[in-house]
């Protein structure tokens, strides 16, 4: 080999070298921008996430409330029948 086709065979060897690492840069520059996306996506999604949690803890409350009352008024009814029982009893003793 000569000295001219070294040189030739190290020229086409750099070039690609070079070319190798401008496309590293453009996919590194590339790879950081998804990951910067998907840190932004992280936190909009945490976001939503804990505005999930607090829907979800107003919504048990309401269900607890909703709960109290129901067994409020069925208690009412039930002590309403018990004493109806006993006044209607009472009534017809008497007359």
């Amino acid at each position: 080999m000569t000295k001219q086709e070294e040189m030739g065979d190290m020229d086409a060897w750099k070039e690609r070298m070079q070319q190798d690492v401008s496309e590293l840069k453009s996919n590194y520059h590339l790879m950081r921008k998804d990951v910067e996306e998907l840190q932004r996506n992280d936190i909009r999604q945490d976001g939503q996430i804990e505005t999930m949690q607090q829907t979800l803890s107003a919504i048990q409350d309401d269900t607890n409330w909703i709960r109290r009352k129901i067994t409020g008024a069925f208690i009412t009814a039930l002590v309403t029948a018990i004493v109806a029982g006993v006044v209607g009893v009472a009534v017809a003793n008497i007359f």
